[in-house]
């Protein structure tokens, strides 16, 4: 049994930035780093009381980025920092690490999110054999499975393979992107992102609005997109999720921690789950983590009053939706990753933060956020307001 209840004190993120966008200059340690100090700030609790920094990064260079970002963040040098990476599900994964320890009575008070700069993606290079060979470098992307179960491209091929074996059409697809960019550009003249957005100052000029979504986006302007992974696909550019940059930060504590401190949780983590999936058809992995998810919470959909599931594409959403049975009025109602983008080490804490800013706006209990992950992975958490 847990020993303490797990709480969300804040949660904030930055705007999201297009691929060679906004934020193209930007590393994506800096973005991580603009959200954690707006966060702590927020949160109230002394930078000094803080167990660790769990910090999440998917396709950069390496290193550290947990403990980059809480020195940059002016965490004291005491607190130690940690990165962690599940694929898409890498910021969800960092929340859900401090709520272990919670639970598991191995500390009080976390910095978590997740941060990711598409933008500065890394090339990789094989080191050589030998000095000085005859053929040019190498460069390589880590595979997220065996090559034995899929070909390496399967991550982007589970669009099509999931539209596929769900029956979703291209005009299944192209109708949830439209319906994504407009309920996103809804929610930016609507302002409701602007208490969960950090402003992010990019060379004197103060960035403080998603880039990503699309104003002219039109459902003609979708069918006329080719196929990107096969031909006669229906998978397209604008059906997928974008490539982009962010940081987002959730500040989680002991329910009794926060009581001590005087401060007042805004939600608890009532539950999370990860699963496995054929790789081939990883899109569909939300499908077996929310009613796992559910059961640990003790709770049915009739109980959820949001859901927030990554878009990584549109098949693979509209095919989690119908096979779960998810009401569309109560699932990304602000828009999802096609719109607004996936930044990868990033999107389970942006998803997590929008989830409990709209939950909060909509006076609403419980939210589900879900994902799938890269090499056949899926993720899934419960949070109830408080």
């Amino acid at each position: 049994m847990p020993t303490d209840d797990a709480v969300i004190l804040t949660a904030v993120r930055t705007p999201v930035g297009r691929i060679r966008g906004q934020f193209a200059s930007v590393p994506a340690w800096t973005l991580g780093e603009a959200a954690v100090r707006e966060a702590v700030k927020r949160a109230g609790v002394d930078p000094a009381d803080y167990d660790d920094v769990i910090f999440g990064e998917t396709i950069g260079g390496g290193g550290n980025a947990g403990r980059y970002i809480g020195l940059s963040a002016g965490i004291p040098r005491e607190v130690p920092g940690f990165t962690v990476i599940r694929a898409c599900a890498t910021g969800l994964e960092a929340v859900t690490q401090a709520a272990l320890n919670i639970w598991a009575g191995v500390g009080d008070a976390y910095v978590t999110g997740g941060c990711e700069s598409m933008s500065q993606q890394p090339w990789l290079m094989r080191k050589p054999s030998e000095p000085y060979p005859r053929k040019p470098p190498e460069t390589f992307i880590p595979l997220t499975h065996p090559l034995e179960m899929g070909p390496f491209s399967v991550g982007l091929n589970t669009g099509e393979n999931v539209a596929e074996k769900y029956g979703v059409t291209r005009e299944d697809q192209d109708r949830w992107a439209y319906r994504s960019h407009m309920r996103a550009i809804n929610a930016i003249d609507e302002g409701y992102f602007k208490r969960e957005i950090v402003p992010v100052d990019v060379n004197g000029t103060l960035v403080d609005t998603d880039e990503h979504p699309r104003r002219d986006t039109t459902l003609e302007k979708l069918a006329k997109l080719p196929p990107v992974y096969k031909q006669g696909g229906t998978v397209t550019a604008g059906n997928a999720s974008g490539m982009n940059d962010a940081g987002a930060a959730v500040i989680v504590t002991s329910a009794r921690k926060a009581s001590t401190l005087g401060l007042k949780p805004r939600a608890r983590i009532a539950a999370w789950c990860s699963v496995g999936v054929d790789p081939n058809y990883t899109g569909s992995a939300p499908i077996e983590a929310v009613p796992k998810v559910l059961k640990r919470a003790g709770l049915t959909l009739d109980d959820i009053d949001l859901i927030e599931i990554n878009e990584a594409f549109a098949a693979m959403t509209v095919a989690c939706v119908r096979e779960l049975g998810l009401d569309e009025e109560k699932t990304n109602v602000n828009g999802g990753a096609i719109a607004l983008g996936h930044p990868v080490g990033a999107t389970g804490a942006r998803l997590l933060t929008s989830l409990l800013h709209e939950l909060e706006r909509r006076d609403g209990r419980y939210g589900i956020v879900t994902m799938c992950a890269g090499g056949g992975l899926g993720s899934a958490a419960v949070i109830e307001r408080i």
